[in-house]
């Protein structure tokens, strides 16, 4: 202070001249008629005018929104005594080169000896606008964001959420900013608050997955990003929550279809395994049941021997029907499909059904009209049927309500997901449903296995269901089971709808039985089976040729010997017709290798590799189909089934 007193008066002048000319905001001194009295250095480079211009001009040459009329109208307003001491105020202003930016105006009024003027500080807010603007972008981004987006306090609270986060909870933002971390994540305690936070500010990112519960109670699976973040003296927690929901759907679907894939696998795998050891099994029951009906025949009336070759067949032909059920399991048992009516196979199996089940049972059927027509084997459906009620008896031991339904149902693509095999288009639906014990999820989920039972030792084989599921792809179905524990089980068999209608199948001449005679060429790959059916015939009085391969029985044909040929004197035309159908087709994908169709002079052949039912050949099917001649010079022939697959 005693420095300033002994300044002078024009140097106090000279220092608040300098102080005013170097300020930072440009400083207007303006008079009650729009001009400039006084204007700083600071508002020249602002305006981009020098000092001697800038004087010249009026307020609303660079304050484009006055007009003379608004200034008057603002100074006779500013004399009121309610007029406040500074004005504050945001505007724009006019540069030289025309160009706008925007200012914050402070102005006060004041007089200097008879002359009044308002003094107006202004400050340049181009860069703060810009800084606005781009916040309010990034507010709006934000608030918009896909992802919930909110700010986590030291106290666990949200001073800050978007609309995303307000949608996936179901809170207004006024809501949530009253709640608490511990009020939304549900796995987590308000007293592990502290020892949580702290655990966060050790951390900069922190990535985890959580359930959040929602305003209704429900529950949202989501991902959490969370960064810390301080602002001046505050610590918080950046956190960005998104939706998984349809992830965990998509891993859900993805794993059980691997589940599926890997069951179809499996049952692929057990299905050839089954098949592998049906066929070899089939041949060697063909030996088995061949030669008992051979030592048979030997034997007179009453022996004690016949006992004890009756309990041989029949332990072999219990053996044939488990075989049976394997190879229809496998689909590689030989059928004979046709379109047919399931409402007409249904009543014609109803007494069966009725016998089955027992009078413990009530037997509900309801036919749907005009079904669609399937291709099955009768024989089979016939079986599905059987094996169904049989199942859904044993699972009803007090009793209950047996109900078989049928419909049709067009289906589409999204019907048909989760579903393997399955394909759109229209079907003919067999539903059975019983009332009763049910099925938890690892029984479903081994039901269609060979040998998979639920009952005690001995009281079931494990193959019913198996053959159910093996027919019903064989036929290019597929099956949808629905069951719980205590709530019985329903069983939906889609069959697709047939297309064509059924047409008349030839077949063979039937001789009447008895002894028969010539030579017959058999063809067989199996030794075993070779050899018995070669007895079986032998034992019918034909002279018999074998050979173990297609090519093997074309070089007896075409062999020069009288001896090693068919009957006829050992002659043929040397000219015969031979139609070779190797490798052709057949249904489900097998192949006959080397079956030939052979036209000759001679009067009779055996012709084998015909379509057959899977049962091992029996003298009593040889003796009834004895071989014939058909045509003057034709050929003869015999149908036989075949023992092989």
């Amino acid at each position: 202070m005693a420095d300033t007193a002994r300044l002078r008066p024009e140097e106090i002048l000279q220092m608040y001249r300098f102080s005013i000319e170097q300020a930072a905001d440009a400083i207007f001194w303006i008079t009650k008629d729009a001009e400039f009295a006084y204007v700083n250095e600071q508002a020249c480079r602002s305006l981009g005018y020098a000092r001697e211009e800038l004087l010249q001009l009026l307020l609303w040459d660079i304050a484009p929104l006055f007009t003379r009329e608004q200034w008057a109208k603002d100074w006779a307003q500013s004399e009121e005594p309610a007029s406040p001491e500074v004005w504050h105020t945001e505007s724009w202003q006019r540069r030289k080169d025309g160009s706008l930016f925007p200012v914050e105006v402070s102005s006060k009024k004041c007089r200097v000896g008879e002359r009044e003027f308002h003094v107006a500080f202004v400050r340049d807010i181009t860069g703060r606008r810009q800084t606005e603007e781009t916040m309010r972008f990034l507010q709006f981004a934000i608030d918009k964001a896909s992802d919930a987006v909110f700010w986590m306090n030291a106290d666990g609270g949200f001073p800050y959420v978007n609309e995303q986060t307000c949608q996936l909870l179901g809170y207004s933002r006024e809501e949530l900013q009253r709640l608490h971390l511990w009020d939304i994540d549900a796995d987590f305690k308000a007293e592990k608050w502290r020892e949580h936070w702290e655990e966060l500010t050790r951390s900069s990112i922190r990535r985890v997955e959580k359930m959040h519960r929602r305003k209704d109670g429900s529950f949202i699976p989501v991902e959490i990003s969370s960064s810390f973040v301080k602002v001046g003296d505050e610590e918080h927690r950046l956190v960005l929550v998104r939706d998984i929901s349809a992830r965990k759907e998509a891993e859900r679907e993805r794993q059980r279809l691997e589940a599926q894939l890997a069951q179809a696998q499996r049952m692929e795998a057990i299905g050839r395994l089954a098949g592998g050891v049906a066929h070899d099994f089939n041949n060697m029951l063909t030996v088995i049941l061949g030669y008992v009906e051979l030592i048979a025949s030997r034997l007179l009336p009453g022996d004690p021997q016949l006992n004890d070759l009756g309990e041989i067949e029949r332990a072999a032909s219990r053996a044939r029907d488990t075989t049976r059920q394997l190879l229809a399991f496998s689909r590689k048992q030989v059928i004979a499909p046709r379109p047919v009516q399931m409402n007409d196979l249904i009543r014609d199996s109803q007494n069966t059904l009725l016998r089955l089940i027992g009078e413990h049972i009530q037997l509900e059927i309801r036919l749907g009209e005009d079904l669609w027509e399937v291709e099955l084997d009768p024989s089979q459906f016939h079986q599905i049927l059987v094996n169904l009620a049989a199942n859904a008896r044993d699972a009803m031991p007090n009793g209950g309500k047996l109900r078989i339904t049928t419909s049709n149902s067009t289906l589409t693509a999204s019907d048909c997901s989760g579903h393997p095999g399955a394909r759109p288009g229209p079907y003919a639906l067999l539903r059975v449903s019983d009332d009763g014990v049910g099925m938890d999820e690892e029984t479903k989920s081994h039901l269609f296995e060979p040998f998979f039972t639920t009952k005690e030792a001995g009281k079931g084989t494990g193959l019913g269901l198996a053959t159910v599921y093996g027919t019903a792809t064989a036929n290019d179905g597929f099956i949808v089971v629905q069951s719980a524990p205590g709530r019985g089980s329903v069983l939906c068999c889609y069959f697709p709808r047939a297309k064509e209608k059924a047409v008349p199948t030839e077949v063979g001449e039937r001789s009447p039985a008895g002894q028969g005679e010539g030579k017959v060429l058999l063809v067989e790959d199996e030794e075993m089976v070779r050899r018995m059916i070669a007895s079986m015939l032998q034992g019918l009085g034909y002279s018999v040729v074998a050979a173990a391969t297609p090519h093997e029985a074309l070089s007896v044909l075409e062999s020069p010997k009288r001896g090693s040929g068919p009957p006829d004197n050992g002659r043929h035309d040397a000219g015969h017709e031979r139609r070779r159908t190797s490798g052709q087709s057949c249904r489900h994908g097998q192949t006959r290798e080397g079956a030939f169709h052979i036209r000759l002079r001679s009067p009779r052949y055996l012709r084998q590799g015909s379509p057959g039912n899977g049962r091992p050949l029996s003298a009593e099917a040889v003796s009834k189909r004895r071989l014939g001649t058909r045509g003057e010079g034709g050929p003869g022939r015999m149908i036989l089934p075949s023992p092989l697959i």
